[in-house]
């Protein structure tokens, strides 16, 4: 799916190691992926995390090096509630968006 250029999420309750490595079981993330992580619980370390997951997209878009996008499900509230254009426009530039949910986020 992802070779096909169509964008993939895929949602889960496991920590993002263990989503990671289901992730690559599965094919959706393949050795030559960079794979981006977010954990951060404030607005403020998201922000920064994401403007650098950002300033790196064009050297990785000229080495043409597919990316994956992990994000625990507290940062993704977090940011949804503040900034949407910056986290969307990360994750859409990305082959695949995980996001980690815990019961209490849901």
């Amino acid at each position: 799916m992802c070779s096909s250029g169509i964008k993939v999420w895929m949602l889960t309750g496991d920590k993002l190691e263990t989503a990671e490595n289901i992730a690559r079981s599965c094919n959706l993330i393949h050795r030559n992926f960079e794979v981006f992580r977010i954990s951060e619980k404030t607005h403020e370390e998201i922000d920064k995390n994401l403007k650098s997951i950002l300033a790196s997209f064009p050297s990785l878009l000229q080495k043409n090096v597919s990316k994956a996008i992990l994000v625990e499900g507290e940062a993704l509230s977090n940011q949804l509630q503040r900034d949407k254009n910056l986290f969307i426009f990360s994750c859409d530039s990305c082959n695949l968006r995980e996001c980690r949910f815990e019961e209490r986020i849901l």
